[in-house]
C-alpha cells in the first residue's frame, strides 16, 4: 500500500507503429525487442506472460553490514516457444555467473535486464542459474539497509511494489507471473531473518547463521519480502495463525504490542468469517520498519509499516485508529491482492480501494472504533474530493502503460474515490449481496490472477444484478457531481421535493446514485433527525415525491449517512438554518457533514472566508467529538504544510494578521479550558503550534519548552518539542538555531535527527534556504532519501510561500536534470513540497 499525494505528473508518451508486412505467422505473438529502459511495459509484460508459465524460483542470499549484498537465483520455467529472445528483469545489479539449462551462458546485460537468446532455451521446462551482486538500497525501494545512529544496529527490509523486486534478484517482475519461493540466507549470527513462510532450519556457523526456508504458496513477486537485523521480537496467536511483532531495539520501549496484537485477532477473526475463506498463508509477521516511503506493504506474511505508527508519548485514540485502520488494510490485502491478485497495475486501483473499504467495515464492526465511518469521511473521501476537482483528476479505470505509470496512480483517486464508488456500490446492492459476490470472487480466483471484470461479474452473480451500466459511469468517467435538494413547504408540510444533479463542464457524466436524503429539525434543545428516506437518483432532476406532506424540515442534507460520493450544494434555507444550528445538531457524523459542506462553499468562493471563520469561532468551542473538532480546526490552521485552510488562504496584511490573532487566542484558550490529560487537550496544543505567529504567541511556545508555561495533564513528549521547534524555526524565533542543536543532543534518534533537519530547513533565512535546496537537489549526496525528504516537508512551511516561489527558476531547472537520475520517492517529494505555489498571472 502507498499513502503518496503526486503534485505533478507532466510526462506522456506517444508512440506509432509502422503498418507490418504480410509474413509467415511465428509460433508465439509478434515480437518488438524490449527497449533498453527502466521499468516493464504492458506490451512486453503481456508478451512474456504468453510465453512464461509455472514459475519456480530457488534462491540464496549472502547479507552483512557491506555496501553489498551476494546472491543466486535458481528459476525454473516453461517455455510455450523461442522464436525469440526472452528478458529477465534485474535493476542495477551486477552478474557475475549465468546458466542456461545447465550451460555456461554468455552474460547479456544492460543494467537494467538479462537477455536470453533463444537457442539456449528449450519450448517447455527450462532453468537459468544466475550469480549475482547489487547493493543495499538507500532509497527505500528494494532492500534496504539502515544503521540506526544510537546503537549501530543494523535493520533489512524489502520494499518492491509496483516493479522493484528485480533490485533484490533476477525475476520476471509482473504480477501475473506468479510463483513459488524458496530460499536460503547466510547472515550475521545476532541477526534474525524473515519471510513470506517461517523458517525450517537455522544453521550455526560461528559469525554467521544459514537459514532456510521452505517453499512458499505462489504469489506475486512484488509480494515476496526479505527483512533482517537486529529486531526486538514479540510474539502471539490468533487462533492457529502464529503472530510476530518486530522492531527497532532503541524504537521497542515505545512499541505497545499488545495492542498490535488484539487488533490483529480481532481482523483476522472479521475476516476470516466475511470472506468465508481461512487465512490463505501459513504464519503472519508485522515489521515497524525505519525510513519507510509509504505507511505500509502487505507483503505476504510479513507486512512493513513506518515507524510513524509509533508515538513517543501517549498515542491518542485518533493515532490508535489510524494505526488499526492501517493494520486491518494490509490484513485485508492477505485475501485481495494476495489470494487473488490483479494481472496487471490497471487494477491497481481495485486492489487498493477495496482494501481501503474493508479496513473501515472491519474497524467499525470487529474493533473498539466504532466511528470508523466517521473517519472515513472526514479522511479518506475528503482526499478523494479534492483530488476529483483537481485539473489531474482522471477516471478510476486508467490505461496503465507501464510500471512508471503505475507508481503514478498512488493518489487520492486510486484510493479515496475507489473506495467511495465501492462504498456506493455495497449500498446499491445490499451489504449482503455485496460480501456473496466477494466470497465467490475469492473461491474461484484462488492463488490466481484477474481483472476487474472478474470481480464485477463476481457481484453481478451475488447479487444478481446487471452491473455494466453502473461501471461505466462510476469507473470509466472522471470528476465529482453535484447534488441540491430543492423543495417547497406550505402550511409547514412539504409540497414539492426534488434533486438537481450537476456536473463539472469538462466531466459532464451525471451518475446514477443511491443515497439517504436526511431531514431534521429541532427536537427540545437539539437537532435531531425527522425522516430519512433512501432514494436512487439520476440525470439531471429527479422527482422525489414520497417526501410530500411531510413536516417541513429545519435543514435538509441529501446524503445522510455518507453512502453517496456526491458534493452538496445546500439549500437557501437549510444554509441560514445550519450557520445558526450547527452546535445544535444531534448526530455527529450530520453535524460534521454540514461543517464540510460549509468548508466547501469557502473553497468555491460560496461563502467568504471570514464569515466562516466567524462560525468556527463560535461554534468549536462547544464541539464534544473529537474527530469533528479536529476537522475544524485543520480547516482553520491546515492539517499539514501547504494544505488548504483560512490561514493558508488569506491574503497577507493587516486582516490576515488581525484574524491571525483572532484564531491564536481562540486555540489558546480551547486549550486553557480541556480536560486535563485529554485528547483535546493535546489537539489544541498541536493546533496552536501550528498558528502560532505573534511574538507572544511564540513567547508561550518557548515557555513551554522551558517548562516556565505548564498545562497539567499536557505532556510535551518529544515528538511535539520537535514539531515545536519546527514552528519556531519557520517564523524565526531569535534562538531557534540554537535550541535545535540542544534539542539534537537530547534526541539524537533517527527521529531526531529528521526532525533537526525539517526545522533547519524551515528557517525563513535566504542562506539557510540556499543550503538545503543546493543539497536537495545535488546528483549525489551522502544522506538518506528519508532525510532529504524531511529537508523537502520542511522547507517551506504554510505562510513560506514567497520564499518558495523565489526558487522557481531554480526548481524546474532541477527538476529537468534530476527526473532521468532520481528514484520515483524522491521526485515525488520534490515535486509536490517545492514546486512553487502563488496566486501569479
Amino acid at each position: 500500500m502507498r499513502r503518496l499525494i503526486l503534485a505533478l505528473s507532466a510526462f506522456i508518451s506517444l508512440s506509432c507503429t509502422q503498418p507490418q508486412k504480410q509474413a509467415e505467422a511465428p509460433a508465439g505473438p509478434v515480437f518488438k525487442p524490449r527497449a533498453a529502459t527502466k521499468g516493464l511495459s504492458l506490451e512486453h509484460a503481456a508478451e512474456r506472460s504468453l510465453r512464461v508459465s509455472n514459475v519456480d524460483y530457488t534462491l540464496a542470499f549472502q547479507i552483512g553490514e557491506g555496501d553489498d549484498f551476494g546472491g543466486q537465483a535458481a528459476i525454473s520455467f516453461d517455455l510455450k516457444h523461442k522464436s525469440h529472445p526472452l528478458t529477465i528483469d534485474f535493476n542495477d545489479g551486477r552478474v557475475t555467473k549465468l546458466k542456461i539449462n545447465g550451460q555456461d551462458a554468455p552474460i547479456v546485460y544492460n543494467g537494467m535486464f538479462l537477455t536470453l537468446e533463444p537457442a539456449l532455451l528449450v519450448e517447455g521446462a527450462n532453468s537459468v542459474e544466475i550469480a549475482f551482486t547489487h547493493p543495499y538500497s538507500k532509497s527505500g525501494s528494494g532492500l534496504y539497509k539502515f544503521t540506526d545512529p544510537e546503537d549501530k544496529r543494523v535493520y533489512l527490509y524489502t520494499d518492491f511494489e509496483p516493479y522493484d523486486s528485480n533490485l533484490l534478484f533476477p525475476q520476471f517482475d509482473q504480477p501475473d507471473l506468479k510463483a513459488a519461493f524458496t530460499m536460503t540466507v547466510e547472515a550475521p549470527a545476532d541477526w534474525i531473518v524473515v519471510s513470506s513462510v517461517r523458517e525450517s532450519a537455522v544453521k550455526d556457523n560461528s559469525k554467521v547463521k544459514t537459514w532456510s526456508f521452505p517453499k512458499s504458496a505462489r504469489f506475486s513477486t512484488y509480494l515476496f519480502s526479505l527483512h533482517a537485523g537486529h529486531y526486538k521480537v514479540w510474539e502471539s496467536k490468533a487462533g492457529d495463525i502464529p503472530l510476530r511483532l518486530f522492531a527497532r531495539q532503541s524504537l521497542a520501549k515505545y512499541v505497545q504490542p499488545e495492542e498490535w496484537f488484539t487488533v490483529t485477532k480481532q481482523g483476522f477473526e472479521f475476516f476470516n468469517e466475511y470472506f468465508d475463506y481461512e487465512y490463505p498463508f501459513v504464519k503472519y509477521d508485522q515489521l515497524i520498519v525505519p525510513d519507510f516511503n509509504a505507511g505500509a506493504m502487505e507483503n505476504v506474511g510479513a507486512v512493513t509499516f513506518s515507524e510513524r505508527f509509533v508515538q513517543r508519548g501517549k498515542s491518542t485514540a485518533e493515532e490508535r485508529e489510524r494505526r488499526a485502520n492501517t493494520l486491518l488494510h494490509e490484513m485485508a490485502h492477505m485475501w485481495f491482492g494476495n489470494l487473488v491478485t490483479m494481472k496487471w497495475w490497471n487494477d491497481l486501483w481495485l486492489n487498493e480501494s477495496f482494501a481501503t473499504v474493508m479496513a473501515y467495515i472491519a474497524a467499525q464492526e470487529a474493533t473498539e472504533f466504532k466511528k470508523s465511518w466517521q473517519s472515513f469521511f472526514t479522511g479518506t473521501k475528503q482526499w478523494a474530493y479534492w483530488e476529483d476537482q483537481l485539473v489531474t483528476t482522471h477516471p478510476i479505470v486508467t490505461h496503465v502503460p507501464d510500471t512508471t505509470q503505475a507508481f503514478v496512480n498512488f493518489d487520492g483517486i486510486t484510493y479515496g474515490k475507489g473506495a467511495s464508488a465501492l462504498k456506493q456500490l455495497s449500498f446499491l446492492l445490499g451489504a449482503k449481496e455485496f460480501r456473496n459476490g466477494v466470497r465467490k470472487y475469492f473461491k474461484k480466483y484462488e492463488f490466481a490472477n484477474a481483472e476487474m471484470a472478474d470481480f464485477i461479474r463476481a457481484l453481478e452473480d451475488g447479487s444478481g444484478r446487471e452491473l455494466g451500466g453502473w461501471t461505466a459511469e462510476w469507473l470509466n468517467t472522471s470528476g465529482l457531481n453535484t447534488v441540491e435538494a430543492r423543495f417547497e413547504c406550505k402550511a409547514d408540510k412539504i409540497t414539492a421535493f426534488r434533486l438537481v444533479q450537476s456536473a463539472p463542464q469538462a466531466y459532464p457524466t451525471v451518475r446514477t446514485h443511491k443515497t439517504q436524503i436526511g431531514l431534521y429539525g429541532p427536537v427540545g434543545d437539539k437537532v435531531k433527525e425527522l425522516r430519512v428516506v433512501p432514494v436512487t437518483y439520476s440525470g439531471a432532476d429527479t422527482n422525489v415525491s414520497v417526501l410530500v406532506g411531510q413536516p417541513c424540515p429545519l435543514l435538509v442534507y441529501p446524503n445522510h449517512d455518507d453512502y453517496d460520493y456526491v458534493k452538496v450544494s445546500l439549500d437557501g434555507n437549510t444554509i441560514r438554518a445550519a450557520q445558526t444550528s450547527l452546535a445544535k445538531i444531534d448526530d455527529p457524523l450530520v453535524r460534521i457533514m454540514f461543517w464540510q459542506t460549509l468548508w466547501d462553499m469557502v473553497r468555491d468562493q460560496q461563502l467568504h472566508l471570514t464569515a466562516y471563520a466567524g462560525l468556527v469561532l463560535e461554534n468549536a468551542k462547544s464541539e464534544k467529538e473529537l474527530k469533528n473538532l479536529k476537522f475544524v480546526l485543520d480547516t482553520l490552521v491546515g492539517r499539514w504544510n501547504n494544505d488548504a485552510s483560512v490561514m493558508y488562504y488569506m491574503n497577507e496584511g493587516t486582516e490576515k494578521a488581525k484574524l491571525a490573532a483572532r484564531i491564536e487566542n481562540f486555540i489558546w484558550s480551547g486549550l486553557e479550558r480541556a480536560e486535563i490529560g485529554s485528547d483535546f487537550q493535546k489537539l489544541w496544543f498541536d493546533s496552536y503550534v501550528k498558528v502560532a505567529r505573534t511574538k507572544a504567541a511564540q513567547a508561550n511556545l518557548t515557555q513551554m519548552l522551558d517548562d516556565k508555561i505548564q498545562f497539567s495533564g499536557l505532556e510535551l513528549d518529544q515528538d511535539r518539542r520537535w514539531n515545536t521547534l519546527y514552528a519556531l524555526s519557520a517564523h524565526g524565533a531569535a534562538g531557534t538555531a540554537a535550541r535545535i542543536k540542544k534539542e539534537l543532543t537530547r534526541d539524537p534518534s533517527e527521529k531526531g535527527q529528521q526532525a533537526a533537519i525539517a526545522a533547519e530547513a524551515a528557517s525563513p533565512d535566504q542562506s539557510t534556504k540556499r543550503k538545503w535546496f543546493s543539497t536537495i537537489a545535488a546528483p549525489k549526496t551522502s544522506l538518506s532519501l528519508a532525510r532529504l525528504r524531511s529537508a523537502m516537508r520542511g522547507m517551506f512551511p504554510t505562510h513560506q510561500t514567497s520564499l518558495r516561489f523565489s526558487f522557481k527558476d531554480e526548481f524546474f531547472d532541477k527538476l529537468l536534470k534530476l527526473a532521468p537520475v532520481k528514484e520515483n520517492e524522491f521526485l515525488t517529494t520534490f515535486a509536490e513540497h517545492l514546486a512553487p505555489m502563488g496566486c501569479t498571472e
